[in-house]
């Protein structure tokens, strides 16, 4: 369809019937404008608008959309003019398919991307581990994200005998130390839930100098203060664009272990898949394997107290921690192998019990 040529043909009726742009406007109730709008070719009018032009020139409405009165020479031209307006206006509507599949498909990319940029490494998780020849810090951990942390600063091993009346959690940042929290030796072992901008313990920008300069400061009764330097390592991030699928624990990797797991255990303990580990309870004693590290947990708990047992098959270690209302009170380490008290106070007796009454069944 020629707009030019459409809109030269009305101007051409309009002349013949000797009308003015105005006169022809009010005929069709429209305004001057669209009529002038209609002979320069810029619009071209509504179906309601040719039907009565159809009238007022006695023209068809094909001779008003092609722009010349039928003839022997057009006459095919003239009659073709429906299907030449259909197929524009199917060419019309698969151009706003394509061009709508393309506004999509780019949103659609832009989100992706936007997601891809927010999100991609966007989660680091470290382990928190210190020691030196009075204090040493274990199984601590730290999970980074854009929108909070979680932190857990883990199990602390008295390598002496003294009493710790506080502990002080801090980085150093441009030379001055920056506080993350200050409390008694059970807050070692609580998970704090760190949110930006809400309850900072630490800001985002901050994990620069936590990984590198953090420290954990002992006031001793005596008041005196030491220091112990705490290490962070990196044991995840998700910098991956596809994850390597894993079966679950329950299908696949039960089954390839099974073997490595002791009979005792296997026999008597039920598997939990929340924890990936094996569990039986009995009374005020909870017994768990932990299968991936090769460590058997024995828990009592009494009234206020909760004492632990930890034996490394693989070291021959048995490590004692005793809580009471959530607080550190003792602990010690010995080694079965050497047949030496590593740290703390060993109760031999206590020691020699907990191996016959329960690691014995474990290792048998």
């Amino acid at each position: 369809m020629d707009n030019k040529k459409v809109g030269k043909f009305i101007c051409e009726l309009r002349k013949e019937k000797g009308w003015t742009q105005d006169e022809l406007a009010e005929k069709l109730f429209v305004d001057r404008t669209m009529v002038s709008k209609w002979e320069r070719g810029v619009y071209i009018p509504t179906t309601e608008i040719l039907l009565k032009m159809q009238e007022l020139f006695d023209v068809s409405i094909n001779e008003i959309i092609f722009g010349e009165r039928k003839n022997n020479n057009n006459l095919s031209s003239v009659d073709a003019v429906p299907i030449q307006i259909m197929e524009e206006e199917k060419k019309k509507r698969k151009k706003i398919l394509i061009i709508g599949i393309v506004v999509i498909f780019g949103l659609l990319i832009s989100f992706l991307a936007y997601y891809f940029i927010n999100n991609y490494n966007s989660i680091k998780v470290y382990r928190i581990e210190g020691e030196n020849e009075e204090f040493a810090i274990r199984n601590g951990i730290l999970v980074f994200s854009k929108e909070k942390s979680y932190f857990r600063i883990g199990n602390l091993e008295l390598k002496k005998d003294q009493n710790v009346s506080s502990v002080k959690l801090y980085f150093i940042k441009d030379n001055i130390e920056k506080l993350i929290f200050e409390g008694g030796l059970s807050d070692l072992d609580i998970l704090f839930e760190n949110i930006f901008n809400y309850n900072e313990y630490f800001k985002y920008n901050d994990l620069e100098y936590i990984i590198n300069n953090l420290k954990l400061d002992f006031e001793l009764n005596n008041g005196e203060v030491k220091t112990l330097e705490l290490k962070l390592n990196k044991v995840y991030e998700n910098n991956k664009v596809f994850n390597d699928y894993k079966a679950p624990i329950s299908d696949l990797e039960k089954n390839n272990t099974k073997k490595n797991i002791p009979e005792y255990i296997e026999r008597n303990f039920t598997y939990d898949k929340s924890t990936k580990s094996y569990i039986r309870t009995q009374g005020n004693l909870k017994e768990e394997y932990f299968y991936n590290v090769n460590i058997y947990l024995l828990t009592v708990y009494k009234d206020n107290s909760e004492e632990r047992y930890s034996y490394s098959i693989a070291t021959n270690v048995i490590e004692y921690n005793n809580f009471k209302n959530n607080e550190l009170v003792d602990n010690f380490s010995y080694d079965f192998y050497n047949e030496k008290c590593e740290y703390g106070n060993c109760n031999l007796n206590t020691i020699n019990m907990i191996k016959e009454n329960y690691i014995n069944f474990v290792i048998k």
